[in-house]
């Protein structure tokens, strides 16, 4: 039997970790020109609005993306031509060239695994075209490129704080100063209080008050996920989504700025020493670990294992290690379009089929 590190992709904040009389405004996502929403593809659809991407006009986007994108752009009649990624998951600037018209508008490029993508490369794609360039930062929340915040150095950025933190939802939207003048109203918020955040909340302060510990109902929401049968195909995307017509939590922002990302962030190091040496000490994935980045200042939303040689074994590994309370997906649904097309599409494909993700 594999025995694996407690990590969870949805564990609660250590009690060190939350501080709430101890509110911050220093993180990006609390500057003047940055929206909450409930979720990023609501962020995205909102920001596209915003650079003037209407029907009729083309986003280029990579084909190694989850399928939920096409919730921001299917409603509003705006195309997406997908582009290629390379092996080590940047993107393919010669088929990028080839796939743009004079309907082409933006550029979309993704921080995959949370870690940065060539921005400055990106950038000046962007400007030597004349595209605008949004920066997909769903997974990469608190972690920074040369000093920088990840989700604040395109044109518009989305983070999905509920990503890396344990929130009901939660995502941003960032926008470039060079638009400061043109931002709309943003959209209104409901004061309607999930279940969920208010289990945070007493599950917080009655260990505040009492010093006492409260059984985590993420370990029902587990056993629950555990006793279905697992799925390891691509699943498509239905719409029109229902997550579009969610509203933000409003005690997600408070809840965020209560956190003490210090000790936040050094919990997060023990447990990717933690799973780094669990995933190098299993020759039988007879794989390796799939990142390129150096991971001294970053924090990774998931680690991606390479099996070298699945052959359908991918999915007898996920089982047995759901089975065994490892956590461990593969991600994402690719968009059908990309599906479809594995020839078109090598490299994004080659990535569904092939690897394993942990989360963190």
């Amino acid at each position: 039997m594999i025995k694996g590190p407690e990590i969870k992709r949805y564990e609660l904040f250590h009690w060190d970790e939350f501080q709430p009389f101890h509110r911050r405004r220093d993180l990006p996502c609390f500057n003047d020109r940055t929206y909450w929403f409930a979720y990023g593809r609501q962020a995205l659809s909102y920001g596209l609005q915003l650079l003037g991407i209407s029907a009729g006009d083309k986003v280029l986007v990579p084909s190694y993306i989850c399928n939920v994108i096409e919730s921001a752009f299917v409603p509003s009649d705006i195309a997406i031509t997908y582009y290629n990624v390379r092996e080590d998951t940047e993107p393919d600037f010669e088929d990028l060239a080839k796939k743009m018209d004079k309907k082409t508008k933006a550029l979309l490029a993704v921080n995959y695994y949370g870690l940065p993508a060539p921005i400055a490369a990106i950038r000046a794609f962007c400007e030597d075209h004349g595209l605008l360039f949004i920066e997909d930062n769903a997974q990469g929340f608190l972690n920074q490129v040369k000093g920088r915040s990840l989700g604040t150095v395109g044109d518009i950025g989305f983070t999905s704080v509920r990503k890396s933190l344990p929130l009901p939802n939660g995502a941003t939207l960032t926008i470039h100063p060079k638009f400061s003048g043109k931002i709309p109203p943003p959209p209104g918020l409901t004061w309607r209080i999930s279940q969920k955040s208010l289990a945070f909340m007493f599950y917080y302060f009655r260990q505040l008050i009492m010093g006492s510990k409260i059984p985590p109902f993420a370990q029902i929401r587990r056993h629950h996920r555990q006793k279905k049968k697992a799925f390891w195909g691509n699943a498509p995307h239905l719409l029109p989504d229902k997550y579009m017509a969610v509203s933000l939590d409003p005690l997600v922002p408070f809840i965020v700025q209560a956190v003490n990302y210090e000790t936040f962030y050094q919990n997060k190091k023990r447990k990717l020493n933690r799973l780094l040496t669990f995933l190098k000490s299993q020759s039988l994935f007879s794989g390796d670990i799939f990142l390129k980045d150096d991971l001294a200042e970053m924090i990774p939303f998931q680690i991606p294992f390479h099996l070298k040689d699945p052959q359908g074994e991918r999915a007898d590994v996920l089982t047995s290690l759901n089975q065994q309370g490892i956590e461990a997906f593969y991600w994402p649904d690719l968009p059908q379009a990309v599906v479809a097309d594995p020839v078109g599409y090598p490299w994004a494909n080659y990535f569904k089929n092939n690897l394993i993700h942990f989360p963190l």
